[in-house]
């Protein structure tokens, strides 16, 4: 592997080059999510739905959330989901 690295690099292969550092489409996640929008409404407007989609109760899944932020946390930066994004994630 490290071999084909050096031909590539005598040879003059352009490495690739990202576009972005986060894809357009993402970039108003914040405001407009699944997180954001779907699941904080179905947690405190229908738990019925709810419970449909994470096969738990709010009351449970905040229990969990709760027991499991210190885990989940991540060092903060640009794009990091919050521990609440990342456990409904976990669950669906």
């Amino acid at each position: 592997m490290r071999l084909l690295l050096i031909r590539r690099r005598v040879r003059g292969v352009p490495r690739f080059r990202r576009r972005w550092f986060r894809r357009p489409v993402w970039q108003n996640r914040a405001q407009h999510g699944a997180w954001r929008t779907t699941v904080r409404t179905m947690m405190a407007e229908d738990p019925e739905e709810f419970f449909r989609h994470l096969r738990m109760t709010p009351e449970i899944f905040a229990e969990l959330l709760a027991r499991l932020t210190p885990r989940l946390r991540v060092l903060p930066g640009v794009g990091r989901i919050t521990p609440g994004e990342r456990l409904a994630l976990t669950l669906q």
